[in-house]
Order: C-alpha cells, then structure tokens, then sequence
C-alpha cells in the first residue's frame, strides 16, 4: 500500500501541470460560464440552473477528462512521452467509450432501486417475491462490482502488460 501510495504521488508531483490543465480544460469554461449566468442574468431559478448546468457538465465531460488522464497515465508508465494535446486527442477517442460504460453502471444500480419502489406500491405476495428477487439481484450486482481477480492474474486486457506490473518502478523518461 505504501509503494502505491509513493508512485501515485510521485506521478502526480512529475506531472501536475499536465493533470491540472486537463482538469481546467473542462472545469474553467463551465465555472466561467456558471459565474456569468450568475452574476448577469439572476433570475428566479438561478439556483437550479447553476445545478442543472453542473450536472450536465459533470455527466457529459467528466468521462473526456478522466479518460484524457487516464490515456495520459499509461503512455507515463509505458515511459513514451505524452503532451497535453495528445493527452486529450486519446481521451476524446476513447470518451464515447466511457460515456457509454458509465450509462450501463448508472443503469444497473439503479435498477435495484427502481425494483423497489415497484414492489413497495404491489400487494403482499409481490412484495415477498419481488423483495427476495431485488435481494438477490442487489447481492450479485454487489458481488460483480467487488470481485477480486485471483492471485497471479496478469493486467486486465484492455490495460498493457507493464502497467499491471508490479515488480518495481515502471520506466518514465520524464520523472
């Protein structure tokens, strides 16, 4: 735990400015935007309309800026150097990827939820039924989200070979 929490902070101090601008890439136009809306058209509804734009904006943008770091930390640890420009290109190729994984998460935890307000608002047999069915579909979903894989399995596929590796200090020509 303590190695991983030593290259985690050694990356983010070796490459701060990188992670920050493509943080600010996102986040300062909609503040700006948001504090401009704010501040030149108050109206009744201001509030929710600073919501619904943060919403909107964190819905929509956050997968491009996580995927942008994301792209940018496994050329760092491959050790091929990574520009901010490139860093966002690789995100935003793989940004529809991620929006559409992240809508399937959403939708499978909400599930559960669903269900049960379904089964609140039936009669007594359907909501033992139904209560026993959320139950166990609750417990899987559960289990698939905190699986561990079994000692000795090698990086996830979509993930190179090196950056599962744990056997020393990955290669980083720019720390």
């Amino acid at each position: 735990m303590r190695a991983v929490l030593g290259e985690t902070f050694r990356l983010l101090g070796h490459h701060l400015h990188l992670f920050t601008l493509l943080a600010l890439t996102v986040w300062l136009p909609t503040h700006v935007v948001l504090n401009y809306l704010e501040f030149f058209e108050p109206g009744e509804d201001a509030a929710g309309r600073a919501l619904r734009i943060v919403l909107t904006a964190q819905v929509v943008l956050d997968p491009f800026v996580v995927s942008a770091m994301l792209s940018a930390l496994v050329r760092i640890k491959r050790g091929t150097p990574v520009g901010y420009w490139q860093a966002l290109a690789d995100g935003f190729n793989a940004w529809p990827r991620l929006m559409l994984v992240r809508f399937m998460v959403i939708w499978v935890l909400l599930m559960p939820s669903l269900g049960w307000l379904a089964v609140y608002t039936a009669g007594p047999a359907v909501q033992l039924v139904g209560g026993a069915a959320l139950v166990g579909l609750s417990l899987l979903i559960l289990v698939l989200l905190v699986r561990r894989s079994p000692r000795g399995a090698g990086p996830p596929r979509s993930l190179p070979a090196s950056a599962g590796a744990s056997s020393g200090p990955p290669p980083c020509s720019s720390c």
